[in-house]
């Protein structure tokens, strides 16, 4: 299980950051002795809902949906 700043440096954002999507639901999290500890396999399934293949990213640049 990985700490709060573990998650941050793996993804290269803040710990404040990853707090922010631990309170919003977003990333699961296991609250223990006071710290969130978060499974490598949230963390890859996070990512997964997250992707954001070439045709949506395209879509999104020119304002189309």
């Amino acid at each position: 299980m990985l700490t709060l700043k573990d998650v941050a440096e793996r993804l290269h954002v803040s710990r404040d950051t990853v707090r922010r999507i631990v309170l919003n639901g977003e990333l699961p999290a296991y609250r223990i002795g006071g710290q969130y500890r978060i499974t490598q396999k949230d963390i890859d399934s996070y990512l997964g809902h997250n992707r954001i293949d070439e045709k949506e990213e395209a879509e999104n640049a020119i304002g189309t949906n």
